[in-house]
């Protein structure tokens, strides 16, 4: 098996322990892998001999790992980082139990900030006011639909 460059992650090189478990699962599981990275809302993706970088949908998985029959698996790392496989013809029956062992070793590899603080409203009651009544819909106008 031939050496890739190794993926940069917030410009440094991935390490190299956490490389070898990509390469052990991707091995294993016979597939395409990607670390797709949430807070920048773009992948890390191997496909075949080499990474490349791609932008994605925070719900979305990752280019190229976009399976048409929907075999893709994947695992979060940390609330910044999920772990994908794509199959290259058939997962073995423990995929996903590897997938999510392999995620859970590389969490220490992977860096993620402290959760980013989720803004609180200012004033009034957690998540606003129902606003005056006089917004809502007439009862009339609803007892006229159903007659």
């Amino acid at each position: 098996m031939r050496a890739i460059p190794p993926p940069l992650i917030d410009g440094k090189k991935l390490a190299d322990e956490a490389q070898a478990l990509l390469a052990k699962m991707k091995t294993r599981l016979s597939a395409s892998i990607a670390l797709q990275d949430l807070q920048r809302r773009e992948a890390l993706i191997c496909l075949s001999d080499s990474w490349m970088c791609h932008p994605t949908g925070r719900d979305e998985p990752p280019i190229g790992l976009r399976d048409p029959d929907g075999r893709q698996i994947s695992a979060p790392i940390n609330w910044r980082w999920t772990l994908w496989a794509a199959p290259d013809t058939a997962f073995p029956d423990d995929a996903f139990v590897v997938l999510v062992e392999t995620a859970e070793r590389l969490a220490p590899f992977l860096p993620a900030e402290r959760m980013p603080d989720v803004p609180t409203p200012t004033g009034g009651a957690p998540g606003g006011t129902s606003g005056p009544a006089e917004l809502g819909i007439p009862v009339e106008w609803a007892r006229k639909i159903r007659n």
